[in-house]
């Protein structure tokens, strides 16, 4: 991956946490926050995938059936770990969580990235709360799929029609709520765009570095200042694709500085996201507890909060996440070799 749109990873995860982080704040201090334009790291998550999808398959023959099994390896280790250790808590301990209550079907629905009812929380959101981006995630990837056997041109055509498409209908049938509402709701489109800043990325269109980098400012700017205030297309979609864009193009024709601890923060960014929600859920409970010397003021709170939630997304990238999905290769590559050996003679 690019080294700038790793460390635009980071920023995001790091958005939505302090998105997230804002409820407590105002429970243990009082104080409300300014949640501003935090929530669009999603935005800037769905943008970055559908570019990370195109280059990582750009210029190579990759299959339907391989790409969608390299994005399960990678994607569904940690979360199934968290999901079914959250849900064994919600069968075993009820009481300690407030938005996940057990039940078998949304238990399995949630491990399959299938849309469905919570039964606590209102919405069809998973075991896992943020995983309801990975719903959506998955989707992607299996229209991209679809995609993949034509040439490059038709590749993102095909992708951007049937995502288009999708909202289209949408927009005309209006279907409210359920599975269909979910998946025809405009943020789908946020892959689209991704798409499109990959192939921008690999055409010919030459773009000077500093109409890049202010490409992305504007971006960034426009996300701050259109937040809530236009529909979320033109509000949070077209500057989370400039600012995604702005940073790919520029190091496309500039050197990008390489930052150790911002590069860790973009590897640990999909830990940091799964694992935050419960994170924050638990040094609230213990500030709580602690009473109001541990809450006399928000920024201690915050800072606690943001950087304990990082602190422990660290920590599971690194004890967690990184050991399942090289365990989850080592299940997957013995099926790939054999037949890579037998097709090396009619090569």
């Amino acid at each position: 991956m690019l080294i700038g749109l790793q460390y635009l990873r980071g920023v995001a995860a790091l958005m939505i946490v302090y998105f997230h982080a804002v409820g407590p704040v105002e429970r243990l201090t009082g104080t409300a926050l300014p949640v501003s334009f935090s929530g669009s790291g999603v935005d800037l998550f769905f943008v970055l995938s559908g570019c990370v999808m195109w280059l990582s398959t750009h210029g190579r023959e990759v299959g339907p059936g391989p790409f969608l099994l390299n994005r399960l390896v990678r994607v569904a280790p940690l979360y199934w770990i968290l999901t079914l250790a959250v849900a064994g808590l919600a069968f075993a301990a009820p009481a300690l969580l407030r938005s996940t209550a057990f039940d078998p079907a949304h238990l399995v629905a949630s491990l399959l990235f299938l849309p469905w009812p919570n039964p606590r929380y209102p919405g069809l959101f998973p075991v896992i709360i943020p995983g309801w981006t990975l719903n959506y995630e998955m989707f992607f990837y299996a229209v991209f799929a679809l995609m993949l056997p034509f040439r490059p041109a038709w590749r993102a055509a095909g992708t951007l029609a049937g995502l288009g498409g999708l909202v289209l209908v949408g927009q005309m049938v209006q279907p409210g709520s359920g599975l269909a509402a979910f998946y025809t709701d405009a943020i789908v489109l946020e892959f689209g765009l991704g798409v499109l800043v990959g192939a921008l990325f690999t055409s010919r269109i030459a773009v000077p570095p500093r109409a890049a980098l202010a490409a992305a400012a504007l971006g960034l700017g426009l996300l701050a200042a259109l937040d809530g205030t236009l529909p979320k297309l033109v509000a949070a979609s077209l500057p989370a694709a400039l600012v995604v864009g702005g940073l790919a193009l520029y190091e496309r024709g500039a050197a990008v500085p390489r930052l150790a601890l911002a590069r860790h923060l973009g590897d640990a960014s999909y830990a940091l996201y799964l694992s935050h929600p419960l994170t924050l859920g638990l040094l609230a409970a213990v500030a709580a507890k602690l009473g109001p010397a541990a809450s006399a003021h928000w920024i201690p709170v915050l800072a606690a909060l943001m950087i304990g939630s990082t602190v422990v997304g660290s920590l599971v990238h690194r004890l967690v996440e990184r050991p399942a999905t090289e365990a989850a290769r080592r299940l997957v590559r013995p099926r790939a070799q054999p037949a890579r050996r037998a097709a090396a003679p009619a090569a």
